[in-house]
């Protein structure tokens, strides 16, 4: 895939894919998701974190979030119901 293709598929310019590459810049948010999924990845694989099955915690997520700058006031606002659906989310990942 190229630097255009991710780009288009993402929904953001080829520059900014440069700079993700580059380490000027990292994707954040909603970018990070599309990322993500246009690239048939997880965020273990994409931060260079260990893949071992069932073992990410919802800590390790949040910090993957905060190296992404999703701001932290954001991650606190997150409800009980909020927070068991990511751990849910994260634990299929994984399996």
């Amino acid at each position: 895939m190229t630097q255009k293709d991710l780009a288009e598929a993402i929904g953001i310019t080829k520059n900014a894919i440069t700079e993700w590459e580059s380490g000027r810049s990292r994707p954040t948010g909603k970018n990070l998701e599309k990322l993500l999924i246009a690239l048939e990845t997880d965020s273990n694989t994409l931060f260079g974190y260990p893949l071992e099955k069932n073992h990410i915690s919802f800590e390790t997520f949040i910090a993957a979030l905060k190296e992404c700058n999703v701001k932290e006031e954001s991650i606190n606002k997150l409800t009980e119901e909020q927070k068991k659906s990511i751990a849910e989310l994260i634990k299929n990942f994984t399996q």
